[in-house]
């Protein structure tokens, strides 16, 4: 029972951000984790989902996981199964590190012309994902300003997916940046690199 002691509570989503089932979960490493249900979602599970841990922290922060055999019935306890699943959609493990965040900025799409005002909630030199009330679609082009106190920057990007929130009414996108310039290249790393030392600096504090 040792591995389940220690399994935290998640919610897992469907790719097209759907609910698909309640689960406990352990990470081995930082690209392999064990899923325990007590029931497995009627249809199976689907190659990869969403597991988004519960806690609120994670309220708009998800991890893309593919799942590694079947289902199996828990060695450890014979009232639920168990599920492994791997992934590579987190920080430590992207060649293009990303840091989370919470600014406003605004958003126009290439297909319109007015103005579309959001929260950016992590930033990489890879893109960025963003919350908004308003529900966009995958695919489209957009043209972003990143606010820097004395030098704002516009960025091309594209929008990739759709990626779970757990707030109402609120809609979550992941973003990869089109033909970034040197300049604005060099200034999306300085922002990142710069928020990753203060983020450990005011973690280290809290310890």
């Amino acid at each position: 029972m040792m591995l389940l002691e220690n399994a935290v509570h998640a919610t897992l989503y469907n790719m097209d951000c759907s609910f698909l089932s309640s689960v406990r979960f352990i990470r081995f490493s930082l690209e392999s984790a064990r899923f325990y249900f007590s029931d497995i979602p009627e249809g199976g599970l689907p190659a990869q989902f969403f597991v988004m841990p519960d806690d609120k922290q994670y309220d708009y922060r998800a991890f893309i996981y593919k799942l590694q055999g079947k289902p199996q019935p828990c060695a450890e306890d014979n009232t639920c199964w168990q599920a492994d699943g791997i992934t590579d959609d987190i920080p430590e493990l992207q060649s293009n590190f990303r840091v989370y965040v919470s600014f406003r900025t605004s958003i126009w799409l290439d297909k319109e012309t007015r103005e579309h005002s959001l929260t950016i909630k992590d930033i990489g030199t890879g893109g960025f994902l963003f919350v908004s009330k308003k529900e966009f679609t995958p695919g489209d082009t957009l043209s972003a300003l990143l606010p820097d106190a004395r030098d704002p920057v516009f960025v091309k990007a594209r929008i990739q997916k759709r990626r779970p929130v757990r707030r109402e009414g609120i809609f979550g996108y992941g973003c990869q940046f089109l033909d970034l310039t040197a300049r604005a290249e060099a200034k999306i790393r300085k922002f990142v690199y710069q928020t990753e030392v203060l983020q450990a600096k005011v973690k280290e504090q809290k310890i």
